[in-house]
C-alpha cells in the first residue's frame, strides 16, 4: 500500500465520520462527557460556568467632564 492509497483511505473514513456526526447530531451523553472534560480541563466548576452568562458586561465608564 502507498502512502497516497492510505492518506486517501484516511480521509474517507474521516469524511464518513463527520458526515455521520452532520447528519444524526452527537448523543446527548457524549455531550454532557465531553462538557465536563472540558470544564475540569479549564480548572471551573458547572457554577461558575453557568453564572458567567447571568450577567451582562458592565459599560465603559463614561468622563463627565472632558478627559
Amino acid at each position: 500500500m502507498t502512502a497516497a492509497t492510505f492518506f486517501t483511505a484516511l480521509a474517507g473514513v474521516i469524511a464518513v465520520v463527520s458526515l455521520a456526526v452532520f447528519v444524526f447530531g452527537i448523543p446527548p451523553e457524549l455531550k454532557r462527557k465531553m462538557e465536563r472534560a472540558a470544564l475540569k480541563t479549564m480548572g471551573e466548576n458547572k457554577l461558575s460556568y453557568l453564572a458567567k452568562g447571568m450577567f451582562p458586561p458592565r459599560a465603559a465608564p463614561t468622563c463627565s467632564t472632558s478627559c
